[in-house]
């Protein structure tokens, strides 16, 4: 299904992806080849100062996450700020216990596949333009 989504790269190689799809969720992608998600459980409230003051600002359920669980040690300084588009984003089981897996598209269009086992890898890459030389 196409939802709304942001994502936000991190200097350690991971980022943060949050989908408007079963009441928000935000997925942690890690360059280590692990994710983890968790449900969106900002209310609007304002953080803590700390990384609204970040330069680019980590704001929002980013922020609000990252607050709660002390993500800014694993993940690092933020490269650049929230990136809105739109995603798709689906279920789907693979494996024989019939524990779900994600499929979701980043900001560049890769399809993601976050599996049960907490590992993800790129299903699509998606065709690009030949560099046009000059």
């Amino acid at each position: 299904m196409k939802v709304q989504a942001a994502e936000q790269m991190f200097d350690t190689g991971s980022f943060l992806l949050w989908m408007n799809a079963h009441g928000g969720l935000i997925f942690l992608v890690s360059d280590k080849g692990f994710w983890r998600g968790w449900p969106d459980k900002w209310s609007g409230e304002d953080v803590g100062p700390g990384l609204v003051d970040l330069d680019p600002p980590v704001k929002g359920g980013f922020a609000y996450l990252i607050e709660r669980i002390n993500l800014l040690p694993i993940i690092g300084e933020p490269l650049w700020k929230e990136r809105p588009y739109q995603a798709e984003c689906s279920t789907f089981c693979r494996d024989d216990v019939g524990i779900p897996n994600w499929l979701v598209t980043d900001s560049y269009g890769r399809k993601l596949e976050l599996r049960s086992d907490a590992t993800w890898h790129v299903r699509v890459w998606p065709a690009v333009q030949k560099a046009e030389w000059v």
